[in-house]
């Protein structure tokens, strides 16, 4: 009896205190600007590490993912995946694992530190002085990194689910306005329930998986955030919405209904989106569609499947005007389809463990050339569309173990705007040195002609640099390099 009582007091406790954290804790605002993309993830598992009982964290109820807090990263010894086979009941059957009178505690830690060196315009004639070298390198910026999140995960009866995780980054203050308020976040809030074995519920704030794309997803309208093509499997923040997702019985296939609140005003603000999936032959198929008030209307498809070895996906979208004719109040007779389009693919060599992805995108909102275009223009166009030109290409090659070695690794990205030719690449070697400690570095490299979208977007902080460009004609080329060196120092999850 005393132990029993002990252990509910132990509970109890938990419990308080994590829910303390949730409430006390403010969103994370989203300040990074206009052209700054995040070097570093803390946390690259799943917005939901956690998430066993609807599947994936949006649309794949019956495929195990990195939502899963009894998978992948085995948390607790233990893993569960979900029955494929089985579409016509329900997501709790089964689950013996799961018991409703425990509350389960875990988190991650991240903790590093990073020195960047940065050589501007490397075609310039500066670069034959001693004190262009010399000012580099005495400009080298060191930053730590230091950020944990926390979460529960509750199921107080078999068909009824609690969720929520928060989370703090370096600097653990920041100012508004006046006032220097704690760097905390709410980075999901969710419950799910059912009625019945084939309609489950989601409400909350919670990641969404809406496209297939892997370095860029125009399907993607949800998240309030694009992917960051340097990081590509990072979470990205999701919004406060009701998700009802429909399975057909005895098929696997899907209905999923999204009611996304707005910050203000109900009507105005809200969205609504909804997609269908079934399976033709290998390949999996969504349709969909979504729309918000006075933006344009979007349908959108994508597909994912293989070729053999080679696994393929595939979005298209269809428009109706243009975000800035729905502004202006452009009347809906006079404006035209606007299109977006991607496909990729991905192959892994598990000898001599190489993986390699590519992908190419259209991007019909993008103007076709960038040196003729307004810059304010240009930041408007990246604001709503994430990029400003027409065509893309990226591509990322990785090796697991190099010199027969699994504590070295290589890894190489780039992307291009065919637009105006312009685009970076990078380098990076990680390297374990010892338990819970690893190493990477590398070079990056910006290049493209003076009035460039990559050549703007690097000169965004600098604004002397970016003054001498705008006032350039824009047929010089330019590039920039910088020297990245970042420390892992302990750190896991828990």
């Amino acid at each position: 009896m005393v132990k029993n009582r002990m252990r509910i007091i132990r509970k109890t406790v938990g419990a308080l205190l994590c829910f303390s954290l949730l409430f006390s804790a403010t969103a994370q605002s989203d300040d990074d600007w206009l052209f700054t993309t995040t070097d570093d993830d803390l946390f690259t598992s799943s917005s939901a590490d956690d998430d066993l009982l609807f599947g994936s964290s949006d649309d794949d109820l019956f495929t195990s993912s990195d939502d899963d807090m009894f998978g992948g990263d085995d948390m607790f010894g233990e893993e569960i995946t979900a029955d494929e086979s089985s579409s016509g009941l329900s997501v709790f059957s089964g689950l013996d694992l799961i018991n409703t009178e425990k509350v389960r505690f875990g988190g991650s830690a991240s903790f590093g530190i990073s020195s960047n060196t940065s050589f501007n315009n490397l075609f310039s004639s500066n670069v034959e002085s001693a004190s262009y070298w010399k000012d580099s390198f005495y400009n080298t910026i060191l930053s730590p990194s230091i950020g944990a999140e926390l979460y529960f995960d509750a199921h107080p009866d078999e068909i009824l689910r609690l969720y929520g995780k928060v989370g703090v980054d370096y600097p653990f203050s920041v100012t508004s306005g006046f006032v220097s308020v704690p760097n905390f976040y709410v980075k999901e809030l969710f419950t799910d329930f059912s009625l019945g074995d084939n309609l489950y519920f989601r409400f909350g704030k919670h990641a969404v998986k809406w496209g297939v794309g892997y370095f860029f997803s125009p399907a993607d309208v949800i998240n309030l955030g694009a992917i960051d093509p340097e990081n590509p499997t990072a979470v990205r923040e999701g919004p406060v919405s009701l998700r009802t997702q429909i399975t057909i019985p005895g098929t696997q296939n899907c209905l999923y209904l999204y009611g996304i609140l707005g910050d203000k005003n109900l009507v105005r603000d809200a969205a609504f989106a909804a997609k269908y999936e079934f399976l033709v032959g290998n390949y999996e198929i969504g349709t969909g569609f979504w729309y918000k008030y006075m933006r344009s209307p979007r349908l959108m498809v994508t597909t994912t499947g293989s070729l053999k070895d080679i696994s393929l996906f595939a979005e298209g979208v269809a428009a109706w005007g243009r975000e800035e004719e729905w502004a202006d109040d452009t009347a809906f007779t006079d404006m035209k389809p606007v299109f977006q389009a991607t496909l990729g693919g991905s192959y892994t060599w598990n000898e001599p463990k190489i993986s390699l992805s590519m992908q190419y995108f259209y991007n019909g909102f993008g103007v076709a050339d960038i040196k003729d275009s307004n810059l304010q223009d240009l930041i408007s166009k990246r604001m709503l569309y994430s990029y400003c030109g027409q065509h893309y290409v990226a591509t990322s090659i990785s090796k697991s173990s190099l010199f027969d070695n699994d504590d070295i690794g290589l890894s190489l990205f780039g992307i291009m705007s065919l637009t105006d030719l312009s685009g970076m690449g990078s380098l990076n070697c990680s390297i374990s040195l010892f338990r819970n400690c690893s190493m990477s570095f590398g070079p990056s490299f910006t290049f493209g002609p003076e009035k460039s979208e990559y050549i703007y977007l690097s000169a965004m902080n600098d604004q002397n640099t970016l003054r001498t460009i705008m006032m350039s004609d824009g047929e010089n080329w330019r590039g920039n390099m910088s020297f990245k060196i970042s420390f892992s120092l302990g750190g896991g999850k828990f």
